[in-house]
């Protein structure tokens, strides 16, 4: 294997060959019934979903699409591969996954983002820009709802302000796991979700180009994108880092804690903007840049 990516309940692997695994056993998929399967580069996995990119720049994703993650237009969700037919029509070099939200990058280096957006991380306007206190109690137990797991929505919770209900799941859990059309019915949202004629987007269930305020080409052009749990940090040509979405811990590398549902420069420590970065990651809720010496 060359790379795996791990998720709540899926495990990816590629090997040398190009060939995608949902470990252990092989992945098939195809553009059209009966076609060749193409070369896969690379493979990433949300919480609940995953994705692999082709050879040919085309983006499969299947899993979980409760929030619109898959980028197929519904809040429904795939058993296998499914082709991203938004993105078909450009080639995409690189793909991340996040909590409940996807990102793409295109040859032209425009960045495309696609699902959950409660706390803007797809850079679009979101509700959740109102302090927590301004929200009833109904609204945070419906928050609350919509980021657990199926099985925990009977169980308290103490912090509804960050609506965070992350739990470890172990095989002594006394809870047993529901049936997939019972999660289903479990989930928050539904098909009117994707009706954006509002100020607010909560679910983009389809890609969504996402606008890079810089001075120049070079500073708007994506070439690195990672998401977090409900944050994404992208790259552009010129060693810049713009961030969005939730910022309780200062993931967002802004300064402050404050989230951001539009693109923000990221303050970049200065030892850092004299080197090229060369690694860029984000895990569930905190952001890592690996540098590296500028070419004499």
């Amino acid at each position: 294997m060359v790379s795996t990516a791990c998720g709540d309940y899926h495990n990816l692997g590629l090997d040398t060959t190009g060939q995608a695994y949902s470990l252990p056993s092989p992945l098939h998929f195809s553009s059209f019934p009966g076609g060749a399967q193409q070369r896969v580069t690379e493979v990433v996995c949300g919480k609940e979903h995953c994705m692999l990119l082709t050879e040919h720049g085309q983006v499969y994703s299947w899993g979980g699409g409760t929030r619109g993650q898959l980028g197929h237009g519904t809040v429904s969700s795939e058993d296998s591969p499914r082709l991203v037919m938004a993105l078909d029509g450009m080639k995409i070099i690189k793909i991340a996954a996040g909590g409940w939200h996807s990102a793409a990058i295109s040859e032209f280096h425009d960045l495309y983002m696609f699902g959950w957006n409660e706390s803007g991380q797809l850079a679009q306007q979101t509700n959740l820009a109102r302090p927590a206190e301004c929200f009833s109690a109904v609204e945070k137990l419906l928050m609350a709802c919509c980021t657990m797991q199926a099985e925990d929505a009977a169980l308290p919770r103490g912090d509804t302000e960050d609506t965070e209900v992350y739990r470890k799941h172990d095989d002594t859990s006394s809870v047993p796991p529901l049936p997939d059309p019972e999660k289903e019915a479990l989930n928050c949202y539904t098909s009117s979700s994707c009706d954006n004629n509002t100020d607010f987007v909560m679910v983009q269930p389809l890609p969504v180009l996402v606008t890079i305020s810089g001075k120049t080409a070079a500073e708007c052009a994506v070439i690195d994108v990672g998401c977090g749990s409900r944050h994404t940090v992208c790259l552009t040509q010129g060693n810049n880092l713009w961030s969005f979405g939730w910022n309780k811990y200062g993931q967002l590398g802004l300064g402050d804690t404050k989230s951001r549902d539009s693109v923000a420069r990221m303050v970049v420590p200065p030892r850092a903007r004299q080197k090229d970065i060369a690694i860029l990651r984000c895990g569930d809720w905190g952001t890592a840049i690996v540098t590296k010496n500028n070419k004499k």
